[in-house]
């Protein structure tokens, strides 16, 4: 049997910073809620739009990371291949990566000028040319034949 030691009493007192530090925002809240007009104010217009896409939006979440998430975990654990490791390392990064972070990286790629609407758009402009130029090829073979 192990015989156990006491904490100095600088680590308990920057534990219990540590703990205040959660613990007197949450009690804040919990004090100045308006309890009398909760069940009003969960029945309003805004709380029930906000609670439902909340639920759209996880359960869209979770259906899409089982949906990827598995047949992706199955490659990763039964096959070798290259750039495994990059690809965990990749999957990894946003659960070691700060929300804020996340968030902004998927503006930087999505929101106008994205990386995917700049992509997106030189799709659109290589077939918009290509549309045109087999519309000026269907022309002129049109006039040849007339």
């Amino acid at each position: 049997m192990t015989r156990r030691e006491r904490p100095a009493l600088p680590v308990v007192a920057a534990a219990g910073v540590a703990v205040a530090f959660f613990a007197v925002p949450v009690f804040a809240l919990l004090w100045r809620a308006p309890w009398g007009s909760l069940a009003d104010s969960l029945r309003s217009e805004g709380a029930l739009e906000a609670l439902r896409l909340s639920l759209v939006t996880s359960v869209a979440a979770t259906a899409l990371a089982f949906a990827f998430g598995v047949p992706l975990a199955w490659v990763q654990a039964r096959f070798a291949y290259p750039g495994r490791r990059f690809v965990r390392a990749l999957v990894t990064l946003p659960m070691v990566m700060p929300p804020v972070v996340g968030g902004i990286a998927l503006l930087v790629a999505v929101v106008v000028p994205g990386l995917v609407v700049l992509v997106a758009a030189q799709l659109v402009q290589v077939s918009a040319v290509a549309d045109g130029v087999a519309a000026q090829a269907q022309q002129r073979q049109d006039c040849g034949n007339g």
